[in-house]
């Protein structure tokens, strides 16, 4: 998860073999994990919206920008305080799938706890799969 462009061939290979269902699973579950890791069942709103602005200051692709009003609800959401109702899917994804790589690259993860990352992104997503 170093950076857009890793996200960008993993997309392709999705794209590649259909399956975006698992693929949606797996980013959704990586992003509640990652909005969990970086904030706890403690935040406030000035910390969510100073957090999307750091991010998005660090960001060095235009592509991967992303609109922070969408990005305050979709992590507000992540921590049970709102809703992602009525966001248009596609925006919902890229701000989930830019802010995932900048709350990743931000923890400074070594291999092996980017793959305990995965991991635990992984069997949420399967038991999110499993239940739909």
């Amino acid at each position: 998860m170093g950076n857009f462009a890793d996200y960008e061939r993993l997309a392709q290979h999705v794209e590649r073999t259909n399956a975006w269902e698992g693929f949606n699973y797996l980013v959704t579950a990586a992003f509640y994990e990652a909005v969990y890791r970086s904030f706890g069942d403690r935040f406030t709103i000035p910390e969510v919206i100073s957090f999307i602005a750091s991010r998005r200051a660090e960001l060095n692709d235009p592509e991967a920008d992303f609109d922070p009003r969408i990005a305050e609800r979709l992590i507000l959401a992540a921590l049970g305080n709102g809703s992602v109702e009525g966001i248009d899917e596609w925006a919902k994804g890229h701000a989930q799938v830019s802010l995932l790589v900048a709350m990743v690259a931000h923890e400074n993860l070594d291999d092996a706890s980017v793959d305990d990352f995965l991991i635990e992104a992984r069997k949420v997503a399967n038991n999110t799969s499993t239940r739909s």
